[in-house]
């Protein structure tokens, strides 16, 4: 089962517990002072969040709108490692600020980024990245933040200021 929760564009989500993936594609969507622990991952690269839509295999981030998510907890903790190892907390564009983010397989993966909006992770703290399997044989690799194929077009930025990030297990 890898139902998603969409909220509608321009929706502010505040004070909630969230058990199941989010799927911001709608944009403009502001997620604040929450804890997302998904029990199942999403339908595109198992994530927990997105702001990446697809359209059979060609993915890109959604042009509707900026995505916020701050002061909040993003856990991988209800699911196991082998569910959780490929996955990362956030995949996509947005702006990360203050967030707990843990026991994932990936954390802040600023992926298939659009050519629209900035990123920005300022004040994240990623820890407990969970591996599973053998990664020569298609097993896990994790870590605490990537960012992929970032086209830069005008003012257009990626940040990351003052986060920790905990890349210090084994396949780390």
């Amino acid at each position: 089962d890898r139902e998603s929760f969409k909220p509608l564009k321009g929706e502010v989500i505040s004070g909630k517990k969230i058990s199941r993936s989010l799927d911001l594609t709608n944009g403009n969507i502001t997620i604040e002072r929450s804890c997302i622990v998904p029990k199942n991952t999403g339908y595109h690269n198992f994530f927990l969040v997105t702001s990446t839509t697809c359209t059979g295999n060609d993915c890109k981030a959604a042009e509707q709108g900026e995505v916020v998510i701050k002061d909040s907890e993003i856990s991988g903790a209800a699911m196991s490692a082998q569910a959780i190892s490929k996955s990362c907390a956030f995949h996509g564009i947005g702006t990360l600020q203050r967030n707990y983010i843990h026991d994932m397989g990936s954390g802040i993966c600023f992926l298939e980024t659009g050519t629209k909006y900035s990123a920005l992770a300022e004040q994240n703290y990623v820890t407990k990245l969970r591996a599973y399997g053998n990664p020569a044989t298609s097993g896990s690799h994790n870590e605490a933040a990537t960012i992929r194929d970032f086209v830069r077009s005008g003012d257009r930025t990626v940040k990351f200021i003052n986060n920790k990030l905990d890349s210090s297990g084994a396949r780390d």
